[in-house]
């Protein structure tokens, strides 16, 4: 009995005891320090979230160097087409140019239609994540002292608050909550994947992102009026930081965070910001658009060499709903890849001499990277070319000023013995022989061929033959060793005077065909 009556006093301690202890435990869990295990994460997203400008510029980077590239491709291929008109392969040179056009032409238009777009996304959304989270871990960083506050803890049920290692380090983990300057770097997705934000403590429950128990408090963590950071009772409703990720209760709860399918999908409210730089990161996590790649394989196989044979050299009813196969053969003799590799080698080892576009030195074309001295380059060879046709035409000219006195005469005699008909043909020197009957080219109009043929001749460099009046002084104009250029002769067929001898030019192009062979070999020369 006696034993009885201290027992229960003893129990009733104890159970009070427990009790005491248990409810602590629960207030303890109020307006306390965040865990390791709930920060760590968010400065590891911090970080990740800091490398997209990189990753974009890098990106951005690729893709103009690329578009460059097929522009210069594209150059040193007209260049080659412009200083080697005549070459087997000049049309294969003309397709190859294009088709690189049109690449570069795409490339140009997808950046500016579509990737820039989601590059500027990318970047901008990242940041603003990053900075809604490094403001308020910042916060929480400063919020320390010796004996009271400790907002971040260094580990997981201690009391200590943790410190910078380094500069860029709480602890031992890369956390520099700043912006880092840009370097185009691609991204390793490590803690931001297709998946979401996959490391961060999501959800609600117990004490998984706070101590059950600690001396040293984080008023910051809590809205209720015990331990709170507003002013006496607690806030209307709970607060949310870090752009929805993190809730503070406004009651003796536990710090609630947003789950990962909620931070990958959410359309609207502050956690929206979450799954915007979600998506717009994942579309950047990609290889190189293949706007931008070279094509590869057989001919055929390639769409925009394809395309460019068959507009040029294609026929039109082969165009639509064609393989290509025709047009790529009609150019490149067949549609294996070694033949264009072979082609693009030919291009490349193209010399550049010394002086062209004002070079300094040679150069083999490949070597030639600048855009600006291949746009210098092909303008110098489209000038040159330009500068061989008006000297070819020039030619030609000259060649067709030379009057054909047989066509002339022929002209003159398919009038036959038709008076009125000869009449008609005046304008072309025929007259009607009334003792013949026929239609004949006056001698009148024979000599003014002939002396114009001489000036001609004379225009073209030649010395005009035809003013000598001796044998010495004719002879005189030919140089020893060379091909007479004047001689002492009777007239050929189509000259005046043919019986008679006197100074001719030693030669005489007796058809405008003849005519039209020699300025052909005359430009032939030129373009080589």
């Amino acid at each position: 009995m006696q034993s009885s009556q201290w027992l229960q006093p003893l129990v009733l301690f104890v159970m009070t005891v427990i009790l005491a202890t248990a409810l602590k435990r629960v207030d303890a869990a109020t307006g306390v320090g965040i865990k390791k295990s709930t920060w760590e994460p968010l400065c590891q997203v911090s970080e990740e979230l800091d490398g997209i400008a990189g990753h974009v510029l890098q990106e951005a980077t690729e893709m103009i160097a690329a578009t460059i590239d097929f522009d210069a491709a594209a150059k040193r291929a007209r260049i080659f087409s412009l200083k080697n008109p005549m070459h087997k392969w000049t049309k294969a040179a003309i397709t190859i140019a294009t088709a690189y056009e049109a690449k570069a032409a795409a490339a140009v238009r997808q950046l500016k239609d579509t990737y820039i777009k989601q590059q500027v996304e990318a970047a901008s959304r990242s940041a603003y994540v990053k900075g809604r989270i490094d403001d308020f871990l910042k916060l929480l960083e400063q919020t320390v002292d010796g004996s009271n506050n400790a907002c971040l803890l260094a580990d997981e049920n201690a009391d200590t608050a943790v410190t910078r290692s380094a500069t860029t380090k709480l602890g031992q983990t890369e956390c520099k909550l700043t912006q880092s300057p840009i370097t185009a770097t691609r991204r390793t997705p490590t803690h931001i994947t297709t998946a979401g934000y996959i490391n961060l403590v999501e959800g609600t429950g117990g004490d998984k992102h706070q101590p059950t128990a600690a001396s040293k408090e984080c008023h910051l963590t809590t809205a209720h009026n015990s331990k709170g950071f507003a002013k006496s009772g607690g806030t209307a409703a709970a607060v949310t930081v870090m752009a929805g990720y993190l809730t503070i209760p406004n009651s003796a709860a536990e710090l609630t965070t947003a789950t990962n399918a909620n931070l990958i999908t959410a359309s609207e409210g502050g956690i929206a910001a979450w799954s915007h730089a979600h998506a717009a990161i994942k579309l950047l996590d990609r290889t190189l658009p293949t706007e931008y790649a070279n094509e590869s394989g057989d001919l055929t196989e390639r769409a925009a060499l394809k395309e460019a044979a068959q507009n040029l050299f294609g026929e039109a009813k082969d165009h639509q709903g064609s393989d290509g196969k025709k047009a790529i053969e009609a150019v490149f003799s067949n549609t294996k890849a070694d033949t264009i590799n072979t082609i693009i080698t030919l291009i490349e080892k193209e010399d550049i001499p010394k002086g062209a576009a004002a070079r300094p030195t040679p150069a083999k074309l490949g070597e030639i990277k600048n855009s600006i001295e291949l746009t210098n380059l092909l303008s110098y060879y489209q000038q040159r070319l330009s500068q061989d046709f008006e000297t070819l035409d020039k030619r030609l000219e000259e060649s067709t000023k030379h009057q054909d006195l047989k066509a002339t005469e022929k002209i003159c005699g398919e009038a036959k013995d038709d008076e009125d008909k000869c009449k008609g043909l005046k304008d072309k020197g025929c007259s009607f022989n009334t003792d013949t009957k026929k239609c004949t080219l006056s001698e009148d109009a024979k000599k003014q061929v002939e002396k114009a043929n001489q000036e001609t001749k004379g225009k073209d460099g030649k010395p005009d033959c035809s003013s000598h009046q001796d044998q010495t002084a004719c002879e005189k104009e030919n140089t020893p060793g060379q091909a007479p250029v004047c001689g002492w002769r009777k007239g050929k067929e189509g000259e005046t005077d043919q019986d008679k001898e006197k100074c001719r030019n030693g030669s005489f192009l007796a058809t405008k065909k003849f005519a039209l062979s020699v300025v052909s070999a005359a430009f032939a020369a030129l373009l080589f």
